[in-house]
């Protein structure tokens, strides 16, 4: 059974690899922001020493597509931090 920290990490990836092209391609296009919304809590939890992640705010309601994925590479960045601090 995966961990609630190894959960986080594989959302994260899996979400960056679909907004990457769109942001590329349109960043300006506004894109829903829901699962960002529902995967901050938990990586809040997976990750308490995380200041970055402590402090990250959620969209409300649509975002620019380049601001999601650079909101989600902040956070793969700080998910990524803690996993190295942690070895």
């Amino acid at each position: 059974m995966a961990s609630l920290a190894d959960e986080v990490r594989s959302v994260v990836r899996k979400l960056l690899e679909s907004l990457q092209p769109i942001a590329e391609k349109h960043p300006e296009k506004l894109i829903g922001t829901t699962e960002f919304k529902d995967l901050l809590p938990r990586a809040k939890q997976a990750f308490p020493e995380s200041p970055t992640i402590q402090e990250m705010k959620p969209f409300s309601g649509t975002a620019k597509a380049v601001d999601v994925v650079a909101r989600l590479s902040a956070l793969e960045g700080a998910v990524s931090a803690t996993r190295t601090t942690r070895m």
